[in-house]
């Protein structure tokens, strides 16, 4: 039986998934509370995002971590980025 072999897109969002919640954990308490870069409200690491300064399009920064902070909703989407 062959195995199944994971297309491109599929591979990223995996990795995508994962860096997130690398970048979200990296500057959380013990307690998973964490600030957002920008506005500097306090939430748990499950309900804030990965905030890109340089898009996600661009490979050779996607998955940087000094391209990457903790953003809450507010200012990762409906302020893109701020």
């Amino acid at each position: 039986m062959a195995k199944k072999v994971k297309t491109l897109s599929k591979l990223k969002k995996d990795l995508d998934s994962i860096f997130s919640k690398f970048i979200r954990l990296r500057n959380a308490n013990e307690d998973g509370w964490v600030k957002c870069v920008t506005c500097i409200k306090m939430d748990h690491w499950k309900r804030l995002q990965a905030g890109h300064f340089i898009s996600r399009r661009h490979l050779s920064t996607r998955w940087d971590e000094d391209n990457v902070q903790v953003q809450c909703y507010g200012c990762n989407v409906m302020q893109q980025g701020r």
